[in-house]
């Protein structure tokens, strides 16, 4: 659970264009508490934060950056900064005011709670990460719907998880239908749906089913790569989660995905 190289970037990414709003997103809750994995630059974290950051809290960032640039230089302490790396980073994305997790091994900022367990709370926060997390949880249905709960209407929800690849790394791998469908049954908007290809090194954008259907066949298809989504949530208060039913077993599947879904079976 660390934020990685191609995630900073797609944050940067939204951030410089306009996709994120700072004044609605003053509160986040991570669904496993980030830390700061090391192949960014410190450098270019301190670059975007002169770059990026907000006006009110842009002295603060870029000195406290300088600082442990330092402390890092004349100790060679790095792994001392790595989660407050992090935070320092979501600062300067989204600007916010608020920071809580859920982590059995976090720091002072989380809560150690089972999520195989509905975490149940009234608070809800305008963006809740889940980073590498989900896929250690064996309950899908309380831990999605958590997430679900903790975030406010309209509230963005970012998944960075496994699609395939990542042998015994977790309980799941994830198929990007998974996604489709959950945003389907729960009226979520997808901002964004990349796969990030490891084996290549590169970024591919896909953003809706039709789009992953055209690019991709059963020969061209990653074999070891990341889901990367963010949703926004409907703006209907108390709105409850729903199960998906996977699109291809419902009526809204027609003979041409079915015949595409079969020949990638084979």
């Amino acid at each position: 659970m660390a934020i990685t190289a191609y995630f900073y970037q797609l944050l940067l990414h939204l951030k410089k264009n306009n996709l994120i709003n700072v004044n609605q997103t003053k509160t986040l809750f991570e669904i496993g508490e980030q830390n700061w994995y090391g192949d960014v630059k410190l450098e270019d974290l301190l670059n975007s934060a002169k770059e990026l950051s907000e006006d009110n809290s842009r002295n603060k960032l870029v000195s406290r950056l300088e600082e442990i640039l330092l402390d890092i230089e004349i100790n060679n302490n790095r792994k001392k900064y790595s989660f407050e790396l992090a935070k320092i980073f979501y600062m300067i994305i989204f600007n916010n005011e608020k920071y809580l997790a859920i982590d059995l091994h976090g720091t002072k900022d989380s809560i150690k709670y089972n999520l195989n367990e509905e975490y149940k709370v009234d608070e809800q926060y305008d963006v809740v990460t889940n980073i590498g997390t989900t896929e250690h949880i064996f309950n899908q249905y309380s831990v999605f719907k958590s997430i679900h709960n903790l975030t406010k209407p309209d509230g963005l929800m970012f998944h960075q998880v496994p699609g395939q690849g990542y042998y015994d790394h977790g309980f799941y791998n994830y198929q990007p239908t998974f996604f489709f469908d959950l945003a389907a049954a729960n009226d979520y908007s997808i901002i964004g749906f990349w796969m990030y290809d490891n084996n290549k090194v590169e970024v591919i954008k896909v953003h809706s089913r039709e789009n992953y259907n055209k690019i991709f066949t059963r020969d061209n298809h990653p074999t070891y790569y990341d889901n990367v989504v963010v949703f926004k949530k409907s703006s209907v208060p108390d709105k409850q989660f729903n199960l998906p039913t996977q699109f291809i077993y419902s009526d809204k599947a027609d003979l041409d995905d079915l015949s595409n879904w079969d020949k990638n079976k084979k």
